[in-house]
């Protein structure tokens, strides 16, 4: 959220309306994807898990 990337949503019930607000203005949208992109660690969870096993590199495939 503090990158841009999300948006928070306090309750289930404005699940909805939250996505339907992002999907109404295409430059949020567009600027979000970007924020993602920026702040995306797409190795994540490899990286945690090699840190839990010693450092051992992790195959997930």
């Amino acid at each position: 959220m503090e990158q841009g990337a999300a948006v928070r949503c306090n309750s289930p019930a404005t699940i909805g309306w939250k996505i339907d607000e992002v999907l109404r203005e295409p430059d949020r949208l567009q600027r979000m994807q970007a924020a993602a992109r920026r702040t995306g660690r797409p190795d994540a969870a490899a990286d945690v898990l090699s840190g839990l096993l010693g450092g051992r590199h992790v195959r997930w495939w």
